[in-house]
């Protein structure tokens, strides 16, 4: 997986902004910018660049369960 998406990112942040590079064959960087609540992603398969808004939910709890069981973590 590392090939598609890099093994190397460089990262630069300003203002609640971000940008990501990659050396991946696939994912070549992302953008997210804050103003506008959303991640651009431009692929090396595409002149297109494609966008998520992160306003939109598309996802939902499709079911909850308590497990008394599970690891302690940090004392809870």
């Amino acid at each position: 997986m590392g090939v598609y998406v890099g093994n190397i990112q460089k990262y630069f942040i300003k203002n609640g902004d971000y940008k990501t590079e990659t050396n991946g064959k696939l994912l070549l960087w992302q953008l997210y910018v804050n103003k506008e609540n959303k991640l651009y992603n431009k692929m090396s398969n595409s002149e297109t660049i494609y966008w998520n808004d992160g306003n939109t939910q598309g996802d939902e709890v499709l079911s909850v369960k308590i497990n008394k069981n599970a690891t302690e973590i940090l004392g809870h």
